[in-house]
């Protein structure tokens, strides 16, 4: 299991421990959502396609190896592309910030706040997807999580 801990109150940098053991850490920027992250001495990107664009990416050395976009503007779900499988990464519930990842509508993984007062989670995923396309799930989710607050304090 996965843990993620923000390093501070107020801090966009996360930490993403495994068993523990600091695994790497990401990034949200404010101005875009872009990012990188190393793992055993491999630099990897996250980002979106465009502005304007739903398509969200993992690549190393220019290779994508995963992707998620928005197939709906009016539900909180994402389908996540990797090894010609497509996973849904979907919002527990309206309320909740947990999400569930599935595979042909079986639940394979989750990530959810180990509090409601907090920015740490927990987080369960299948060991077949490996560790740079984890992160980018981790990664996407923090996105929204970040969204979700946005919107929240602009109201």
């Amino acid at each position: 299991m996965l843990e993620i801990r923000a390093k501070n109150l107020f801090s966009s940098h996360y930490e993403i421990l495994d068993a523990g053991q600091m695994l790497t850490t990401v990034n949200i920027r404010w101005w875009r959502e872009a990012g990188k992250f190393k793992l055993d001495g491999e630099q990897y990107t996250v980002g979106r396609r465009g502005l304007a664009s739903g398509l969200f990416y993992v690549e190393q050395a220019g290779e994508q190896l995963a992707s998620a976009d928005k197939p709906s503007a009016f539900f909180n779900r994402y389908t996540v592309h990797y090894n010609n499988q497509e996973y849904e990464l979907s919002r527990r519930s309206f309320f909740g910030r947990a999400f569930d990842l599935k595979l042909n509508d079986f639940p394979v993984g989750t990530m959810k706040p180990t509090s409601i007062f907090t920015r740490s989670a927990k987080v369960q995923l299948p060991s077949e997807i490996p560790a740079p396309v984890q992160v980018f799930i981790i990664w996407l989710v923090l996105v929204i999580w970040k969204r979700m607050q946005q919107s929240q304090g602009g109201s």
